[in-house]
């Protein structure tokens, strides 16, 4: 009986041999491989920039996103997205930046990879805090939605998601000309730009926003991940 392949007897396959057997791992199976060694490593990070580099296409599925106050997520309408860019931060791109080019460059790391995402129409919520509130909540959720026949297929990016907004954190985004980053888990792979309209109130007065969702920001592995469905 032949033994199981060790990864020492799998570094020893041409680069192309090698390339093709990993490239049946899903994607996270393929991150924790490209640690065993430099061959795999090198063949692993390869694979892991082809699959970023298809991200626009989702497998043919298409991105939507809702963001409102918790009282009204069943209602909130869902908004799809477009692919704007896929780069090495979570920066946003303006009109006069380029948008990078794919694959990327050779000494970026596929896990510090983010894919930006715009709604349309934006998705824009009404936030009022009354005299003496501090914070409040919002909800978001989005989903990779395809048809196929009368069938959907439906892969959730985040779903449900609820995160708290600071009455300090509103006012200091009325200032800011762009968009500022919220988070929505530990690990970093998921985040919103949002931009504030509204003005400036004392903390004991009431106040309204207007919290618009400029950008879904998704880090890229995990992305891929939920093409694949693996999660």
């Amino acid at each position: 009986m032949s033994s199981i392949p060790t990864p020492s007897h799998l570094s020893t396959l041409p680069p192309e041999l090698l390339t093709s057997v990993l490239s049946h791992l899903f994607t996270k199976d393929l991150v924790h491989a490209s640690s065993v060694n430099h061959a795999i490593h090198d063949c692993a990070d390869y694979l892991l920039r082809q699959r970023i580099r298809h991200i626009p296409e989702l497998d043919g599925h298409a991105m939507v996103i809702e963001c409102s106050p918790p009282s009204n997520r069943f209602t909130a309408p869902y908004h799809p997205c477009k692919h704007t860019s896929t780069h090495p931060s979570t920066a946003t791109l303006t009109a006069n930046t380029p948008t990078p080019s794919l694959p990327l460059p050779a000494e970026t790391s596929p896990s510090s990879v983010f894919s930006h995402f715009t709604p349309h129409p934006q998705t824009r919520t009404d936030v009022v805090l009354e005299a003496g509130e501090f914070f409040t909540q919002l909800c978001a959720s989005s989903f990779l939605a395809k048809s196929v026949g009368v069938v959907a297929s439906v892969r959730p990016v985040f779903s449900e998601t609820f995160f708290r907004v600071r009455r300090s954190w509103l006012l200091e985004g009325v200032k800011c000309a762009e968009g500022r980053m919220v988070w929505l888990d530990e690990r970093g792979n998921l985040g919103l730009r949002l931009k504030v309209e509204g003005e400036a109130a004392g903390e004991e007065e009431e106040a309204q926003f207007g919290v618009v969702v400029e950008e879904v920001v998704v880090r890229s592995g995990y992305l891929v991940e939920v093409v694949e469905g693996v999660l």
